[in-house]
């Protein structure tokens, strides 16, 4: 399948030069020692203006504010929870309280005559000057693989300032991104618990996907990512206009509080789909067994199975393998585009309320066949090496489907996957036995009753699952062993049915 996406690339998008290998300090810059006692001297770039009034001391307990923090491939997205009451609601955005989904922030930063801006839009649309997909992009510069097409807009933006240096500028625009971000999430928590007290306390959780968790260099570098957005939170509330120069100073003025053990101990990362899966797991109709998790985002098709269970009297997920392909739903528009022959984000963005609005015409038909193809032998190497890990293979007759991400749709996605009950990594009787029974092989997300939600609001739940699943304090979510830890058992311990002989009546039994 890797012949196909190396392909794929080069149709889209051309080769591009051989990867670099990728240092912790090109993403996010280290301060020589003459570098450092310079940028000391400055003035920060942001100061906080004093209030000249006195504030009254605020009448209420202290709080601790669980912020759950999804950085999606096309939208960020936030629920907090008061941990004390265990009541959660949804971060809105006060410029978007009118639209569809005003809970929506474009995973995308504007990077024009060398400053960054905010991307304003809710609907995923492309712009002229906006940087799209900056989660993809830092995951791919984690991940050493700066021959990915989703660099490309990176390459070409760093390529017009003075370091040309791709790395230290996708971690520039994610720092910008997040703190933005977070800064306007803390300030709307101080509006609904006005004033200061001495024992408030406030938390991030953040989610990175499984096989990236799974992935030593992926993990730290989100993390990391995240302590410096969450202490520059303040400074770049609102996404004020910053140079690029002023935001790297910024960062090395700031980057050693970041590894400071508050910080480390508010910040958290965990698994995507242990997220996704939280309000599932503590819902009424879970039940412990084997699933399969497929979540379609606008980047990638991310794919985990599990076996879910109790360790110890807690909730306890059991990864056996996790996949990710890229093939999520931006992918349709991108295949379109190059079927008629033009990569413009004017194009694109035409082939991206086309595939919205639902029409039906043969580019987007074509990129649907592409992906449910491509889907179709992602989610059979998902099960296939899954089952290799169960001590009883038959137990894999049992797997059941849970579905989610914004992305997500029929087809090509539900397809792909469900069709894999009738292949030959299944038992047909035993499939054929629960489709008698009318057993569901794909289960619902069920709506959590502790989130704050009218009825008109319902139907985001969809897009809020990992979110929800964050902002339970990291102490409550489930705990987890990632596919690395889970060994592959040996012939000796893999359990098979024996047969008994048949018995051959004797004498004595007529």
């Amino acid at each position: 399948m890797s012949s196909f996406f190396n392909s794929l690339k080069n149709r889209l998008f051309g080769k591009a030069k051989k990867a670099e290998q990728v240092k912790e300090q090109d993403v996010i810059p280290q301060a020589t020692p003459v570098e450092k006692t310079e940028v000391e001297k400055r003035e920060p770039a942001f100061k906080p203006s004093p209030s000249s009034v006195q504030q009254p001391k605020p009448q209420r307990d202290p709080y601790f504010i669980q912020i759950g923090f999804d950085f999606g491939t096309a939208f960020c997205k936030c629920v907090c929870r008061d941990i004390s009451l265990d009541k959660a609601w949804v971060h809105i955005l006060p410029d978007n309280e009118n639209t569809e989904m005003p809970f929506l922030v474009a995973s995308a930063v504007s990077f024009e005559k060398g400053s960054f801006q905010r991307v304003n839009n809710t609907h995923g649309a492309y712009e002229p000057s906006a940087l799209n997909h900056v989660k993809m992009a830092l995951q791919k510069v984690a991940l050493k693989d700066l021959d990915d097409p989703v660099l490309q807009p990176y390459l070409a933006a760093a390529s017009g300032i003075a370091e040309k240096n791709v790395r230290r500028f996708v971690g520039a625009c994610s720092v910008y991104l997040l703190a933005g971000t977070l800064g306007n999430i803390k300030r709307e928590i101080s509006k609904r618990y006005p004033g200061k007290i001495e024992n408030d306390y406030l938390a991030v959780n953040m989610a990175v996907p499984v096989a990236d968790a799974n992935h030593p260099g992926v993990n730290s570098l989100f993390n990391q990512i995240l302590r410096i957005a969450w202490i520059l939170a303040d400074d770049l509330a609102e996404y004020p206009p910053i140079t690029y120069k002023k935001l790297v100073s910024l960062i090395i003025l700031k980057k050693e509080g970041a590894d400071q053990s508050d910080i480390k101990e508010a910040c958290f990362v965990y698994p995507e789909v242990s997220a996704n899966v939280q309000g599932f797991i503590r819902s009424r109709t879970s039940s412990s067994g084997l699933y399969l998790f497929s979540d379609t985002g606008a980047g990638t098709v991310d794919q985990s199975v599990f076996l879910f269970g109790k360790s110890n009297g807690q909730d306890h997920l059991t990864y056996l393998h996790a996949g990710i392909f890229p093939l999520g739903s931006s992918l349709l528009e991108r295949l379109a585009a190059n079927e008629d022959g033009d990569a413009s984000w004017k194009n694109l963005e035409h082939w991206r309320q086309s595939k919205e609005s639902g029409e039906i015409n043969r580019p987007l038909q074509t990129a649907k066949n592409t992906v449910h193809i491509e889907l179709v032998k992602g989610t059979r190497k998902t099960i296939a090496l899954s089952k290799k890990k169960l001590f009883s293979p038959r137990q894999i007759n049992d797997l059941r489907v849970i579905f989610g991400g914004g992305g997500h749709c029929e087809n090509p996605y539900r397809l792909a996957v469900v069709e894999q009950f009738d292949g030959d990594l299944f038992h047909p009787k035993e499939i054929a036995s629960r489709r008698k029974a009318n057993e569901p092989f794909d289960l619902g997300m069920p709506i959590p009753k502790d989130l704050q939600l009218k009825s008109s609001q319902r139907c985001w739940v969809d897009r809020l699952t990992v979110a929800y699943g964050l902002s339970f304090e990291k102490g409550q979510l489930a705990t987890f062993r990632l596919p690395k830890d889970v060994k592959t058992p040996t012939e000796e311990q893999i359990w098979r049915p024996t047969r008994k002989p048949p018995h051959a009546p004797t004498k004595d039994d007529v």
